[in-house]
Formats: structure tokens, C-alpha cells, sequence
């Protein structure tokens, strides 16, 4: 009975970790996504991990571009709000 206990909590302790996305698992995937795409997948693996330099870095830098492209007359609380996201990150 204790053997099945221990080896249930094992095998319940060892599930969290392996579904776990490494990051340089990610990176060799950015090259091929857009910056939408890139977007969601980095907001999904700082879900995970939300201290990683080099995530928040590149989201840092996806929302500095969309915050350089948008026009601040016409979409100003979007571009307010890319901006501000973009501090937070750097």
C-alpha cells in the first residue's frame, strides 16, 4: 500500500515539469511566426516562466514595434497602451 501511495506521487509530482515548454525549445520556432503568432507564444511561456530576461526582452521589443507603427491620432489608446506594455517589459 505505501509502495502505491509513493509511486502515485511520483508520477503526480513528475507531470508539472513535463509539460513544461523550454525557452530554447521556443526560439528555434521564432524565426517562422509572425509577430501575432510570436506575441501569443511568448505571452503563453511567461504564463510559465515570468521572470525570463530574454522573453520579456523580445515582447519588450514586439510591443515597441507596434507602438512605432500605429498612429497616434487616430489609434492613441492603442498605441498608449503598447507603449506602457512595452515599458513594463524593458
Amino acid at each position: 500500500m505505501i509502495k502505491k501511495l509513493l509511486l502515485i506521487i511520483l508520477i503526480l509530482g513528475s507531470l508539472p515539469a513535463a509539460g513544461q515548454v523550454k525557452y530554447k525549445d521556443l526560439f528555434l520556432t521564432f524565426s517562422g511566426m509572425s509577430e501575432t503568432e510570436l506575441k501569443s507564444t511568448l505571452k503563453e511561456y511567461l504564463a510559465q516562466d515570468p521572470d525570463h530576461p530574454n522573453a520579456n526582452f523580445r515582447l519588450a521589443m514586439i510591443y515597441n514595434s507596434i507602438y512605432k507603427r500605429s498612429d497616434p491620432l487616430t489609434e492613441y489608446a492603442f498605441a498608449l497602451a503598447n507603449a506602457e506594455q512595452a515599458k513594463l517589459r524593458f
